[in-house]
């Protein structure tokens, strides 16, 4: 009789470590689950902003060029004393917003050049 009683509690202890055992693996699954989720939302945020970034490269390129045009015609007219200096000042501010806004854009591009497709 007392065999078949430690039995039986060796039994229900054996339950209830399976079950906890059984809990522990399914909150880990829960988490890696939840890891995984949180990493995909951000890889697919970080994709969407890159190829955003590089759809509008285009554009920036444009207004690079033009910027440069505009400020190269600004320094014609200034050595020939037909506009202010402050006016030159200007244009050249004008072409370095887009400077620095391609330069930006490039950099990041040569920092993921090996993994990154354009």
């Amino acid at each position: 009789m007392a065999s078949a009683a430690l039995a039986r509690v060796q039994a229900e202890q054996n339950q209830e470590m399976a079950d906890a055992q059984n809990e522990d693996s399914y909150v880990k699954k829960m988490e890696y689950n939840r890891a995984e989720a949180v990493l995909v939302q951000s890889a697919q945020t970080k994709m969407n902003a890159y190829w955003q970034k590089a759809k509008n490269s285009p554009a920036l390129e444009e207004a690079l060029i033009t910027a440069n045009t505009e400020y190269e015609a600004m320094a014609v007219k200034a050595s020939g004393g037909m506009i202010a200096q402050a006016e030159l000042l200007a244009a050249k501010e004008k072409r370095n917003l887009p400077r620095r806004q391609w330069k930006r854009i490039r950099r990041r591009w040569t920092r993921c050049a090996g993994s990154c497709v354009l």
